[in-house]
């Protein structure tokens, strides 16, 4: 199995950070639907494009992970706010990351 290093655990951090609208959006598109988005990810760390779709239908939520999300100041703001589930196959396929991430949808 390939060792986890310092470098690729910083392309993984910028992979999520450069595509996250793109997987958010997906995501609340299919907002009312049950089902999580899954995509793949190339040996140069860029995603493969048609790869990205909403798999629809029942999972296990328990196996994502909890990212942490940022808090609007103004909470009042606020006028809905929803759990997304993401799975990221990275190039050797035998990494998956799972991700459960709290979306705050605001009034701006």
């Amino acid at each position: 199995m390939e060792a986890v290093t310092f470098e690729n655990e910083v392309k993984q951090y910028l992979f999520l950070k450069n595509n996250k609208e793109k997987i958010i959006k997906l995501a609340v598109d299919n907002e009312s639907k049950t089902g999580y988005v899954k995509l793949y990810v190339d040996e140069n760390f860029k995603l493969i494009e048609n790869s990205l779709i909403f798999i629809e239908g029942d999972f296990n939520k328990n196996e994502y992970i909890l990212l942490k999300t940022e808090t609007p100041k103004n909470k009042e703001n606020i006028n809905n706010a929803f759990f997304i589930y993401y799975s990221v196959f990275w190039f050797n396929s035998k990494t998956r990351l799972d991700i459960k991430e709290l979306i705050l949808q605001t009034n701006n």
